[in-house]
């Protein structure tokens, strides 16, 4: 009887979920996919920004044997809101560094239960994550914390770029979570 159980528990036929239910996974998937999608455009025309701004500081500093003052600052800032804003990229491209050593041995249905649940494991750090960096942000704006730097820049600006791409992070592990789950319940392959 028990081996008749675990049978039906990776069964392959489709859960009902009703087809409204899905249709609205589905749109919500497409809208998250494409801020995800927007948040990596900012993320490369901010690549050219970081580029600029190092390309005039290494002529400034080769040329005219003067560097610029805030080319440092501002491309370690710039590069902060890179990585955040791709994040949320990176993921949906599954290009985040994995850990394959059991996963590998198993078959596809327990494969995506273990994924489902690593996925919710870190869509509950990353949403901590943001909900402590929220008010982080709030406060370094309200009392106008500067930074240390050559150039005194206003520090909440590029804790902003934390708070945002964590929140893009959220969602595209929301697109996952939905997707994984539709896998399991029989409605994607």
């Amino acid at each position: 009887m028990a081996k008749l159980e675990s049978k039906a528990m990776w069964d392959e036929r489709p859960v009902d979920l009703g087809h409204g239910i899905v249709r609205v996974l589905d749109r919500l998937t497409v809208e998250f996919r494409r801020i995800t999608a927007i948040a990596a455009y900012v993320a490369g025309f901010l690549v050219l920004a970081m580029t600029l701004f190092m390309t005039v500081d290494v002529l400034m500093r080769y040329g005219f044997g003067r560097a610029t003052a805030i080319a440092d600052d501002v491309t370690g800032y710039l590069l902060v809101a890179i990585t955040f804003l791709g994040a949320g990229t990176a993921q949906l491209a599954n290009k985040h560094i994995n850990v394959e050593t059991v996963v590998g041995f198993l078959r596809p249905q327990p494969r995506r239960v273990l994924n489902l649940v690593s996925l919710l494991v870190v869509l509950g750090y990353v949403v901590f994550l943001a909900w402590q960096v929220f008010p982080y942000v709030a406060t370094s704006r309200r009392l106008l914390y500067l930074s240390s730097g050559l150039v005194r820049f206003p520090l909440w600006i590029p804790q902003s770029f934390i708070a945002l791409g964590l929140c893009v992070l959220v969602l595209a592990l929301l697109v996952n979570i939905i997707e994984t789950t539709l896998e399991l319940l029989g409605h994607r392959r």
